[in-house]
């Protein structure tokens, strides 16, 4: 079933769909009440630029090649984001991806978010909120100041990991 983004209603609160789709639609913004978009890695697909989102966005799961590699910096502008999951690719046994980061992912306006959760290796964040809690890491080295962050209450780690600061 094929559905235009613009048929989707704006009482939508809630959208969990494939990279490739995502990509397609370029632009969620009329969707005022969303609150959850999950974007599942289905097929490599690399975007050209980033995907206009709702400002009111409460919870973002992305792949890493949804983030777009044309910028150095990446402004996650999702003020009242509280959760965001940043994954890679799903490796099989006959392929993997090999997608190297080129991007920092500055947060500095997602002043209310309170999770972070990031599989892969080799990501890169600036400006962190004071707001965030928790942070969960399922990979093995991430480049982050979490020197100003001082409500942040748990970090679970799932595998060995080096941090960069």
């Amino acid at each position: 079933m094929v559905i235009e983004i613009d048929e989707l209603p704006t009482s939508l609160t809630s959208i969990e769909i494939d990279d490739r789709l995502f990509h397609t639609i370029k632009n969620f913004k009329h969707l005022e009440n969303l609150q959850k978009l999950l974007v599942r890695p289905e097929r490599l697909f690399m975007g050209d630029s980033f995907v206009e989102l709702p400002l009111n966005l409460l919870k973002l799961e992305l792949p890493r090649f949804c983030v777009p590699g044309e910028y150095e910096t990446i402004e996650l502008a999702q003020p009242n984001l509280k959760e965001l999951t940043l994954c890679d690719p799903y490796s099989s046994k006959d392929q993997t991806y090999d997608v190297e980061p080129n991007v920092t992912i500055s947060l500095a306006q997602c002043s209310q978010l309170q999770y972070l959760i990031v599989q892969g290796e080799d990501w890169d964040f600036s400006d962190v909120p004071i707001s965030i809690r928790e942070i969960e890491l399922i990979q093995h080295y991430l480049n982050i100041d979490l020197t100003h962050c001082v409500n942040l209450k748990h970090i679970a780690p799932n595998h060995d990991f080096v941090m960069d600061h």
